[in-house]
């Protein structure tokens, strides 16, 4: 059976989602390789008390073949 989501359907899916709702992009982005795709979720923390939303979520699709893997654990990457 072909899969009728696509990566485009994932994409649109993943921009409605709100930025703050961790478990809705954990879903969707577990819902992305179920169906044979590859899922990045992506958590940014922010300290300025000007944001409305201190902590962001985002999600990146891909085929398969398209990811290129990091060691295990989790990256952070600091801003000056």
């Amino acid at each position: 059976m072909i899969n009728p989501r696509t990566l485009h359907t994932f994409e649109v899916e993943g921009a409605e989602l709100p930025v703050g709702d961790w478990t809705a992009h954990r879903d969707l982005a577990q819902e992305a390789v179920e169906a044979g795709y590859a899922a990045e979720l992506t958590q940014e923390v922010s300290n300025d008390v000007g944001d409305e939303v201190a902590l962001t979520h985002s999600l990146r699709f891909l085929e398969p073949d398209e990811v290129v893997a990091f060691d295990a654990g989790s990256r952070s990457e600091g801003r000056s």
